[in-house]
């Protein structure tokens, strides 16, 4: 079976975010509609979503390169993403059902789990999900849809950092505390509260990364 343009569109978005495809590798639609035993039709409209939402960049008669990892760039949408964090903070507050709550709790369990582990990508996965039931929470699918793209401009950045193993239990226990910080602010029912930890949060992703950047 052929897989669908969205599954062509996730496979190639996740090799990007796990630098399976690096940034600056130049991308042949023919090779890769041979990998994936397609046409060329819906290789090439995977890429050109990837190029609107920022991580390829089409170049006429080469080809598609994926797109560099830019500080500057990355700060900005950082700025953007701070502001959709108190809306989503807010909403998710007015909207959270005691499903999702008991999801983000397990969640939290399996990001403690990966303590011991050093698996970068395990633990961007469990990232990815939880800002999956985070943004569901909120109840405005279009709320989700810009808050994904916007994080996946920002993650990579993140990734880079996770190889180190030295940092590692750190990371896992920063992950799993803001987990825990947002489940306590969603239940208490107070969406100030909410919006100010989910910005907070955000604040100390963008601190540590001027701090390794």
């Amino acid at each position: 079976m052929k897989p669908k343009d969205s599954s062509l569109y996730q496979k190639f978005l996740e090799r990007i975010l796990f630098f399976e495809f690096k940034p600056g590798e130049l991308l042949n639609e023919k090779s890769l509609a041979e990998e994936f035993k397609v046409s060329r039709t819906p290789v090439r409209e995977a890429l050109n979503r990837l190029q609107w939402e920022g991580l390829v960049r089409i170049i006429p008669r080469s080809g598609s390169i994926v797109t560099d990892i830019e500080f500057q760039k990355i700060l900005h949408v950082f700025q953007i993403r701070l502001e959709h964090a108190a809306i989503i903070g807010r909403l998710a507050t007015e909207n959270v059902s005691d499903k999702h709550l008991k999801q983000m709790a397990r969640i939290e369990k399996e990001c403690l789990d990966l303590f011991e582990n050093h698996t970068p990508k395990e633990l961007m996965k469990i990232d990815f999900h939880f800002c999956d039931v985070l943004y569901a929470a909120t109840g405005n699918p279009i709320l989700g849809d810009i808050s994904r793209q916007l994080y996946n401009l920002t993650i990579r950045l993140w990734y880079t950092r996770l190889k180190n193993k030295n940092t590692w239990k750190d990371e896992v226990q920063l992950m799993a505390d803001e987990i825990k910080s947002t489940i306590d602010a969603l239940k208490s029912g107070d969406a100030e509260k909410a919006a100010s930890v989910r910005q907070h949060w955000l604040r100390e992703n963008i601190e540590r990364m001027k701090r390794q950047f």
